[in-house]
């Protein structure tokens, strides 16, 4: 035996619609489809353009997070202290407003990295003291 689906007047109802509005619906002219099929790919297109943009702007904000860290590690080491937006701006030839938006995106990747690895540490297994005497020396 097959399995029968269960119908509701609702269903019926909505099903009845349909059909009237397909009978009704008066069919496309010469060429019409041919500009609707167009439209349709046009739009497609524009989809994909979209989409090639978004990959490539996410591309080139990774890079300028890289090269953010590492000239920010370099200062840090040739400065012996925290390097200023200024003077990474300055280094990458960047203005200091995108020096600051690629230090935000790093900063919250940052975090997004750590509240990651946060969860595979087991608080239980942490021993105050033995980190520390680690601190201490």
């Amino acid at each position: 035996m097959g399995a029968q689906r269960v119908h509701s007047d609702g269903d019926d109802a909505v099903m009845r619609d349909l059909r009237q509005q397909v009978r009704t619906t008066p069919p496309l002219q010469a060429g019409e489809q041919e500009r609707l099929l167009a439209r349709i790919a046009l739009g497609d297109r524009a989809s994909q353009d979209r989409l090639v943009a978004t990959n490539r702007d996410a591309e080139l904000l990774v890079a300028a997070a890289t090269d953010y860290e590492r000239t920010e590690l370099l200062l840090a080491r040739v400065l012996r202290r925290a390097p200023m937006e200024a003077e990474i701006a300055e280094k990458l030839e960047w203005t200091v407003e995108r020096t600051r938006y690629v230090a935000q995106v790093v900063a919250e990747a940052r975090r997004r990295h750590d509240e990651e690895l946060l969860a595979f540490i087991d608080p239980e297994a942490l021993d105050p003291e033995a980190f520390d005497d680690a601190v201490d020396g």
